[in-house]
């Protein structure tokens, strides 16, 4: 009995350690700014073209109080906003040799309602960086906004059709009315 309960004991442990939630990640703390996350969790996996190079180790708002200061906003697309939320990135070895100061980190999904995960674009030239300097982070797409707004362009585009019509059809009451010889006849 005793050797069935060790034997179910490390097949689980095997199980948990194949999921990849129980993945020793070792190797470097990367802090990263972002103003959205979409729904990015804890453990969330670190990738580069689909190789996995870390995984997400916390999430943190953004507090007055919070040291080191956040990243400055850049004027590059998806990174405007004021930072509300950093992500502590635990990177492998083989992923830390891939940082610079101009790599970037973006919210990515699996497929298009897949999980989200932070996909790491290395920058060329390689160079020291400073691990108390965030990163900004390229935020995710809201796609619950653009789907508002294509929403409300639909029901102006709907609106403006509508009104078209009720135009098209007052000038060819117009034209109508102007076409009788009675108002021909009065005009001239």
């Amino acid at each position: 009995v005793g050797a069935f309960i060790l034997l179910a004991l490390a097949l689980l442990g095997v199980f948990l350690v194949s999921l990849g939630q129980w993945t020793r990640t070792s190797g470097y703390t990367v802090l990263v700014d972002f103003a959205y996350t979409g729904n990015l969790q804890v453990g969330a996996p670190v990738k580069l073209s689909g190789l996995s190079l870390g995984r997400v180790g916390a999430l943190i708002p953004m507090t007055p109080d919070l040291k080191p200061s956040p990243a400055t906003p850049r004027a590059e697309l998806g990174q405007e906003a004021e930072p509300t939320i950093r992500v502590s990135v635990a990177l492998d070895p083989e992923g830390q040799s891939l940082l610079g100061t101009h790599t970037k980190f973006l919210v990515a999904t699996s497929g298009l309602i897949g999980e989200p995960y932070v996909e790491l674009l290395p920058s060329k030239p390689l160079s020291a960086i400073d691990p108390k300097v965030p990163f900004r982070g390229v935020d995710a797409p809201r796609l619950h906004v653009m789907a508002l707004q294509l929403s409300f362009l639909l029901d102006k585009a709907l609106s403006t059709a509508s009104l078209l019509d009720k135009a098209e059809q007052l000038l060819r009451s117009l034209k109508d009315v102007l076409d009788e010889p009675s108002w021909k006849d009065m005009l001239v």
